[in-house]
């Protein structure tokens, strides 16, 4: 008989450190900052860098365009383990002057100081614009492009800026859809009251569509995700009683910005000129 209560204390104990270390180490199965490794090469003409702070902690972020006042400012959001000036590759193909791109990256990614969390990658994203739109004279259309994790900051930035119009690339439902997939069901449900980030998307779009149903929401999903199933993207999409678009993408993985990459240039494009058509009739 003590044999097996020792067992069971054993069993307990072990799974009480277990769960103990899950809850503490999630944010290490989220977030890979990386820093850029030839920042100087990275940085091109035509790019200025946007100082501001969170809490304290010194960020940095970046307008790319050729014009200093744009009329139209794409703001960008990039994956988990990305950094916001690879985007350069992609929006200096575009040939728009009167569209600017601020790129942004976490606390704790590229020049950035802090650690990333939901709520700090919120305020980096609002106070990154907030310090650039300082610059301006007036205020520019806005529009809001995430990819992955990008998606989920963006549906929250949105929220607050209700953009004219938003990208969601390879987006997810919730944190806790993803942490299933990655820890497995039994573990995820466990931990689910002790997500530190909760990056419901579900409810945040939901938002979205009450607050601001003017906003143009575009779903894009890759049917070869291995990273972000594209099962969420479709669920995202079917939740909103078509108020959202979705396009899926054939053969593309997650990686999808670069797998996808003309098609993308096209549908920013296009949005935007949509955008300056209805404002010329209103």
């Amino acid at each position: 008989m003590s044999s097996i209560i020792d067992t069971l204390k054993s069993f307990i104990t072990v799974f009480i450190l277990v769960s103990a270390c899950l809850v503490v180490t999630q944010r290490k199965y989220i977030y890979f900052p990386r820093q850029y490794d030839n920042f100087g090469k990275v940085l091109m003409q035509d790019t200025t860098q946007i100082p501001y702070q969170i809490n304290g902690k010194k960020q940095v972020a970046y307008f790319y365009g050729k014009s200093p006042t744009p009329k139209n400012v794409w703001i960008i959001l990039s994956g988990n383990a990305a950094l916001s000036l690879h985007w350069l590759d992609i929006v200096t193909q575009i040939p728009d002057d009167d569209t600017g791109y601020l790129l942004i990256d976490y606390p704790g990614y590229g020049q950035n100081t802090g650690t990333p969390s939901q709520k700090n990658n919120y305020k980096g994203a609002l106070y990154a614009y907030q310090a650039w739109l300082e610059t301006q004279p007036t205020a520019p259309n806005i529009f809001i492009m995430g990819h992955s994790l990008g998606s989920a900051v963006g549906i929250d930035l949105a929220n607050k800026l209700q953009p004219k119009a938003l990208i969601l690339l390879s987006p997810f439902t919730s944190m806790y859809h993803m942490s299933k997939r990655v820890i497995g069901s039994f573990w995820a449900f466990l931990l689910k009251p002790f997500l530190f980030d909760q990056y419901n998307s579900e409810v945040g779009l939901k938002r979205l569509e009450k607050n601001a149903p003017q906003c143009k929401v575009l779903i894009i999903h890759g049917n070869e995700d291995k990273v972000v199933p594209v099962s969420m993207g479709r669920q995202l999409a079917d939740n909103s009683n078509q108020w959202a678009q979705y396009i899926e993408i054939d053969k593309a993985d997650h990686e999808l910005p670069y797998y996808a990459e003309k098609q993308l240039i096209s549908i920013m494009q296009k949005t935007v000129q949509e955008e300056s058509k209805r404002s010329q009739k209103t």
